[in-house]
């Protein structure tokens, strides 16, 4: 209930020990924000307090410093945000080189598969996912991609003798040599 008090200008000048000129540059500039009551502004305690937490330890007793500590302040922010960026991208372009990595291992597999056996490639998405380090949701959805690119032909039957339905994969469509 404290955040919600709401401070005069007399009184938030009064607590930064700074003059009503001080607190109306930095309401013009910005740098605190007022709730506009009539004709009068009233300060909360949050914002009193977000003031403190971004602006503390600058000088902002003139509209030169004022400005200058904004101007400082919008770098950092600014630096902050490309360098959260920056990581976003690193991970986002290690995940796609990853998945890219395991789609092409999987494509593999079975190209040897075919080339070498002439069986079906009956693996299953575990023993896929142990081959190449990943989950078996994940290969399951590599495989799913690499059906929808025309990469790979999916059969499903079931075994006679155990009634097991099973998944065959190929790089060729199934029924032609």
């Amino acid at each position: 209930m404290e955040d919600l008090q709401m401070l005069t200008r007399e009184e938030t000048a009064e607590l930064f020990s700074i003059s009503l000129g001080t607190l109306d540059m930095w309401r013009e500039t910005g740098a605190l924000k007022p709730i506009k009551t009539g004709r009068n502004y009233m300060y909360s305690q949050e914002a009193i307090k977000k003031f403190q937490e971004k602006y503390g330890g600058y000088e902002m007793d003139n509209l030169v410093h004022v400005n200058e500590t904004l101007e400082k302040i919008h770098l950092i922010e600014n630096e902050e945000k490309e360098k959260v960026s920056k990581v976003r991208e690193n991970q986002l372009s290690f995940a796609s080189r990853r998945k890219i990595q395991n789609k092409n291992k999987i494509l593999q597999m079975v190209l040897e598969n075919d080339k070498e056996e002439r069986t079906l490639f009956l693996k299953s998405n575990a023993k896929i996912a142990k081959e190449i380090n990943c989950s078996a949701e994940s290969v399951s959805n590599y495989i799913r991609e690499l059906i929808k690119e025309g990469k790979l032909y999916k059969e499903v039957f079931v075994e006679e003798d155990t009634s097991i339905t099973r998944r065959a994969l190929s790089t060729k469509p199934f029924g032609f040599e």
